[in-house]
């Protein structure tokens, strides 16, 4: 292998190494969006669970 080729290589590696961290930033930025979602739906889904028994309730008094 000549030195022109090793250093086109490693060149190549550098760039490959820079794409891989920043998609790797970009994962965990979108798992936190994702798990930020998931705990803002299951408390929405939560509070709607309870309005619907207060609504049950409160027309069962009617």
């Amino acid at each position: 292998m000549r030195h022109s080729d090793y250093a086109e290589l490693e060149a190549k590696y550098a760039v490959l190494t820079v794409d891989n961290d920043k998609a790797m930033e970009s994962l965990k930025q979108a798992d936190s969006a994702v798990k930020l979602a998931h705990e803002k739906f299951s408390a929405l889904a939560a509070e709607n669970a309870g309005l619907k028994h207060a609504m049950a309730v409160t027309l069962e008094h009617v």
